[in-house]
């Protein structure tokens, strides 16, 4: 709820602002949280559809230490019908296995208004590094590999959720994120998104595990 709430102030300042400012490309921007336990590094640029619109690309790179175990975050990570109860998505649930480390997702996004209702499909990849104490689970959207549901599907998404063992129980808990978002907000709107955006990401993500 307190998502939504957000989210609903946030989209619904569109309605007495330009919509066309939005595509200016910028350069990367660094904020940390008031509380100053995560960095948010965030940029917003655009992309040329193959019809040639230029459409919002919207990245970010948030980063923050906790002291929560490494083998539950990847045991949360591997159970996708937990995804929403720190994404934000009415519905996560993962798609028949495509290859041991592979897997297909499947998210469902209820609008609040006037967001709309949208979904993504995509290809879940986890790879681990032992050497490097790294775990790593990358999402990039595959919007044929679920079938269409009658709302808007992101078809440009990629996600990554990057842990390292700091050894000691710490962890080094990072999502890079670059989307074209459902709706193309003005760029100086989406920045008020920043850096406490991902970083609720992070935070429920951790008070998962904890």
């Amino acid at each position: 709820m307190k998502k939504n709430l957000r989210i609903t102030h946030f989209i619904g300042l569109v309605l007495f602002l330009n919509g066309s400012s939005y595509a200016q490309p910028e350069e990367w921007n660094i904020e940390k949280t008031k509380d100053g336990k995560t960095i948010v590094k965030n940029r917003i640029s655009s992309r040329a559809e193959a019809n040639g619109k230029e459409i919002q690309v919207v990245e970010y790179v948030a980063t923050t230490v906790a002291n929560v175990s490494l083998k539950k975050l990847v045991a949360l990570m591997k159970d996708v019908s937990k995804h929403k109860d720190f994404m934000g998505q009415k519905t996560s649930m993962r798609i028949n296995p495509i290859l041991e480390n592979e897997c297909g997702v499947y998210y469902y996004y209820k609008g609040v208004w006037p967001y709309p209702n949208s979904d993504i499909a995509a290809r879940m990849l986890y790879h681990e590094d032992p050497a490097n104490r790294t775990t790593s689970f990358t999402l990039t959207a595959a919007p044929d590999l679920f079938p269409d549901q009658g709302v808007r599907r992101l078809d440009y998404y990629n996600i990554s959720y990057y842990f390292k063992d700091l050894k000691e129980g710490n962890v080094e808990i990072t999502i890079s994120a670059r989307f074209t978002p459902a709706v193309q907000l003005p760029a100086f709107m989406t920045r008020t998104w920043f850096p406490d955006g991902p970083a609720d990401y992070l935070r429920d993500l951790i008070r998962l595990v904890e």
